[in-house]
C-alpha cells in the first residue's frame, strides 16, 4: 500500500484528498504546515508527497530543496501543488526538485491519474483493484470500497442505496420486487417496509443523475436496471 504525504493548509481540502486517497488504496498522513511536512516527510519516507507551494511557515519550494540535498529523502518524488501558475513560478518548483507541478482548481481524476503514473516511474505499484470494479459508460463502482463515481466525481451513497445499486447491476436486466430486494441487500425487513424501497431508489436515482434512468421500474413488479 502506497504512502502519500499530503500537506496543505486548506483543511477542507485536506480532508477531500484524504478520502479520496484512501478509497484508491493509498496509506495517508496528513499536515497544514511546512515544518511538519519536512518532519513527516524525513520520519516517515513516504512515497511520494503532494506538496502545496503557499505553506505556513516553510514553502513548498523550501521543503523540497531541502528533500533532494538530504541522501535519505531525495529519492522521493513531490507533486507541487498551487494557485500560482506562472511560468516563473513553475521553473522555480521545478528547480527545487518537484517531479510535478499542478495549478488548482484541478481535476481530482487527473490528479489520482498523475500519482499512479509517478509512482509506477519510481517502481511503486498502488493496488486499485480495477479488475473489480464496474464500470456502465462514465459510472464506476467499486464493490469492495463501498464507493461509487461519475466521470471521477464521488457520488455520497447511503449503505443501503449502495447495495440496491450494487444488487440490481449486478443482475441487469433482471427484475427485482421489493421484498426481494430488502432480502438481498441484507436490510432489517422488520424495520423497512416495501414502500421503504421506493424511497430508496428515488433518492438513488436523484444521485445518480442521468444514470438514474437506467433504473427502470416494472410496473406492479419491482425494479431493475436496464442496460
Amino acid at each position: 500500500m502506497p504512502h502519500i504525504l499530503i500537506a496543505d493548509d486548506d483543511q477542507n481540502l485536506l480532508d477531500q484528498l484524504n478520502l479520496h486517497f484512501k478509497r484508491e488504496g493509498y496509506q495517508t498522513t496528513r499536515v497544514s504546515n511546512g515544518e511538519e511536512a519536512l518532519s513527516s516527510a524525513r520520519r516517515d519516507h513516504p512515497d511520494i508527497i503532494l506538496l502545496e507551494l503557499l505553506l505556513p511557515i516553510l514553502n513548498g519550494c523550501d521543503i523540497t530543496r531541502i528533500l533532494k540535498s538530504d541522501p535519505n529523502t531525495r529519492q522521493i518524488p513531490v507533486i507541487m501543488v498551487t494557485d500560482k501558475g506562472e511560468e516563473s513560478d513553475m521553473l522555480a518548483g521545478f528547480e527545487s526538485g518537484a517531479t510535478d507541478y499542478i495549478t488548482k482548481p484541478y481535476s481530482i481524476r487527473v490528479l489520482l491519474a498523475r500519482v499512479r503514473t509517478i509512482l509506477r516511474r519510481f517502481g511503486h505499484s498502488v493496488s486499485e483493484d480495477t479488475s473489480k470494479a464496474i464500470t456502465i459508460q462514465k459510472l464506476t463502482i467499486w464493490p469492495n470500497n463501498l464507493y461509487v463515481t461519475i466521470d471521477g466525481h464521488s457520488v455520497q451513497l447511503t449503505p443501503l442505496e449502495f447495495n440496491i445499486l450494487l444488487l440490481l447491476v449486478k443482475h441487469d436486466n433482471r427484475y427485482f420486487t421489493r421484498m426481494q430486494i430488502l432480502d438481498s441487500v441484507k436490510a432489517d425487513i422488520n424495520r423497512l417496509t416495501e414502500r421503504s424501497v421506493d424511497v430508496h431508489v428515488s433518492s438513488l436515482r436523484k444521485k445518480l443523475g442521468t444514470y438514474g434512468e437506467l433504473i427502470e421500474t416494472v410496473h406492479h413488479l419491482g425494479y431493475r436496471l436496464r442496460r
